[in-house]
């Protein structure tokens, strides 16, 4: 099969492979991402989008050491986290923490160097949706995030996260035809609005990156 080349999709559901990290961003919907490979060998990488409609959610698997440059979706909200089994993740010269997750908000960007084996996990939300979504949203102090943070949000609110993402995508696994039903994405979409509000009241951010073209060539070098 081609490099990049989407596997299976339907309208709400985006299913990428390839043996080519430059092909494979190249397919990537709204995101802007560069991968950079960081040692000699083959590369396999993988990611599934799936569309609920306010949100879109991502998971995916990336089996060699990687510099990752990342922007998100713009108007959007997002949040990242490596998801289980992932090897270290290093951010601004250090790893991240199982309790830590990266918060972006519009037009960010960020990068890390990823030690190995990866499971990235992602959801962007459209803030559009989000101040329409009812008066318990309004009031987060996410919507002010600017660049993108690493904010410690503690253990259960990150496994809650995950475990959240898991259901969804093993739930569109299990019945494909079932995200093709409107309140069926509403209702999915929700779960992980709740989720991310409580992030509102979280500790203050561990660090910020607002990375220059120059500063990505250094990390690169550096990486290398």
């Amino acid at each position: 099969m081609p490099d990049g080349t989407p596997i299976a999709q339907s309208e709400h559901v985006l299913r990428l492979r390839s043996n080519d990290a430059d092909e494979l961003t190249t397919q990537i919907p709204d995101w802007d991402v560069e991968l950079t490979q960081l040692q000699p060998g083959p590369f396999s990488g993988e990611l599934t989008f799936i569309s609920l409609g306010p949100a879109l959610i991502c998971r995916g698997k990336f089996d060699q050491p990687l510099l990752e440059h990342v922007a998100g979706p713009r108007g959007c909200l997002i949040v990242t986290r490596p998801g289980r089994g992932s090897a270290p993740l290093r951010y601004l010269g250090r790893e991240i923490e199982d309790d830590e997750c990266f918060i972006g908000g519009p037009a960010s960007e960020g990068e890390a160097v990823s030690t190995g084996i990866q499971f990235p996990t992602a959801l962007s939300v459209r803030l559009d949706a989000w101040q329409t979504a009812g008066e318990w949203l309004h009031e987060s102090n996410l919507l002010t995030t600017r660049g993108t943070i690493l904010r410690r949000t503690g253990l259960p609110w990150a496994s809650a996260f995950l475990d959240a993402m898991t259901w969804i995508f093993e739930a569109v696994e299990r019945h494909p035809d079932m995200v093709a039903r409107a309140d069926v994405r509403a209702s999915m979409a929700d779960v992980l609005l709740a989720r991310v509000d409580v992030l509102g009241t979280g500790d203050l951010p561990v660090r910020q990156d607002r990375p220059a073209r120059l500063q990505r060539r250094v990390a690169v070098e550096r990486a290398r």
